[in-house]
């Protein structure tokens, strides 16, 4: 489940669904709605990961909450360049 699902707790949250019987229908807005908040990260990292160009996008992908709590202290110190 770790190759389609990158966050960890979308899949705990999976796992806990599946074993209480819910649909797939409802798994999936779940998941969704929990990934949502990466795509919050990345907009509120956007500025950071601008001289990044064309692979922003790429590297947006891999934030989740570690690096994003560690990028946006580093760039409260330093600014995002």
């Amino acid at each position: 489940m770790s190759l389609p699902v990158f966050s960890g707790s979308a899949q705990l949250v999976t796992v806990a669904m599946l074993a209480g019987g819910a649909g797939m229908a409802s798994i999936l807005l779940t998941t969704l709605l929990l990934n949502l908040r990466n795509l919050l990260y990345g907009a509120a990292l956007a500025e950071g990961l601008a001289p990044a160009g064309k692979w922003k996008w790429l590297i947006s992908f891999g934030i989740s909450d570690e690096p994003f709590v560690l990028a946006s202290s580093r760039f409260q110190k330093t600014g995002p360049t």
